[in-house]
């Protein structure tokens, strides 16, 4: 599980705070251009987290308003 808080999206990139397994003390952070994908600033926390919020946040970044917080969970 991954905690994705205070997403932000403008028409170059989505960014987001993110807590592996929601952990308030474990904080990354990751930045994605919307248009390529890339990630353009990344904070490492956790191991599985990253590519569970990289992947999340190309997905929101396909909606209008995204949610200012997403829980992911996988399996």
């Amino acid at each position: 599980m991954v905690v994705l808080k205070n997403i932000t999206k403008n028409d170059k990139f989505i960014s987001a705070d993110y807590f592996p397994e929601g952990k308030e003390n474990e904080r990354g952070f990751m930045k994605v251009d919307i248009k390529t994908g890339e990630v353009l600033e990344h904070k490492e926390a956790g191991v599985m987290a990253p590519s569970h919020a990289k992947r999340e946040l190309r997905h929101l970044a396909t909606m209008d308003d995204p949610p200012e917080e997403k829980t992911v969970l996988w399996y």
